[in-house]
């Protein structure tokens, strides 16, 4: 009984190190946009995708 205890202790921690992991990976960004302090707008067209057509809203998913 220690054993299985032991064992399913392990399998725990080894599959919440790996969904850590797995979830803290997603949250880099892919391609960085280095800003300047003396920056006025920002030219995101090679970062972004634009769909035509969709309306005036401008939306941007962080």
């Amino acid at each position: 009984m220690t054993n299985f205890l032991r064992i399913g202790s392990l399998f725990a921690f080894v599959l919440t190190a790996i969904v850590v992991l797995c979830a803290a990976s997603s949250a880099f960004a892919v391609e960085p946009i280095k800003i300047a302090r003396d920056d006025v707008a920002l030219d995101l067209s090679g970062a972004v995708e634009i769909y035509r057509n969709q309306g005036e809203n401008f939306q941007v998913s962080t």
